[in-house]
């Protein structure tokens, strides 16, 4: 059964009526900076914010050996230590369930002399805030939060289970972030990710995947180029083969 308009209609007047609230919790999100590695402060603010809402919050840091044997893992160079996931809880077993997801982790503002703007700032001018990470996706962290909110503020109830994900390290291949609330039970029926697509809807994606080659090749003086191997023109062959590939992919 569909919610009715008159529901929705007091849902969205309620989002509306808490802009300006929501409004300074993403300006203190991004206040906060979270670059990949150093996520701890914005993901100990995620979890008192999903507290404030109500959530029953479980946090965790990924276990390296573990998440290592899954073959999406894509390593990185930090330890997982004072990084947790953060997982807020809803509803019960009584409908199907949903996840809204969002990272926290930004890439690195550097260099900052180059900004016109603190990056850490979170400054609003003219109707736009300012700040690195505040369309991606501190903004979509957030916004998933005051969804729930409004809900709550509304009486509304959801009958199946709803879990609210902010976690770390997307920017780097996600491992440590999402793929680790998988691994430790957070699952669901669906799942929305509101990361920043110009506003449209986007159901599927091909995903990342992070590779090196290496190519051999033998030295010759110019005159007994015959008795050498260019490396390059190999590479050639192999860049042209994996063009094909993300063309096949991309269709």
């Amino acid at each position: 059964m569909g919610v009715s308009e008159s529901v929705l209609d007091k849902v969205f007047e309620r989002i509306d009526r808490n802009r300006d609230d929501l409004l300074e919790a993403l300006r203190a999100l991004v206040r906060i900076p979270s670059v990949v590695g150093d996520e701890g402060e914005a993901q100990r603010f995620m979890a008192a914010k999903y507290r404030e809402c109500g959530l029953a919050v479980k946090t965790f840091e990924a276990d390296l050996q573990r998440i290592k044997s899954h073959p999406a893992y894509i390593p990185i160079p930090h330890p997982y230590q004072g990084r947790p996931n953060v997982v807020g809880l809803l509803g019960g077993d009584g409908g199907r369930s949903l996840i809204l997801n969002g990272h926290v982790d930004v890439v690195s503002p550097e260099p900052v002399d180059r900004w016109s703007r603190d990056p850490w700032g979170g400054e609003i001018k003219d109707g736009k805030m300012y700040g690195r990470g505040v369309t991606d996706m501190k903004a979509g962290v957030i916004a998933n939060l005051f969804a729930v909110k409004a809900i709550l503020e509304c009486g509304l109830t959801p009958k199946g289970k709803l879990i609210c994900q902010s976690v770390i390290e997307e920017e780097a291949g996600g491992s440590g972030g999402t793929l680790a609330c998988f691994m430790e039970g957070f699952g669901a029926d669906g799942m929305l990710i509101t990361e920043p697509s110009d506003l449209c809807l986007v159901t599927a994606h091909n995903g990342v995947k992070y590779f090196r080659v290496r190519v051999v090749g033998k030295t010759a003086h110019a005159a007994l180029s015959h008795t050498g191997v260019n490396a390059i023109g190999k590479l050639n062959k192999i860049y042209d083969a994996m063009v094909e590939l993300d063309e096949r992919r991309a269709a």
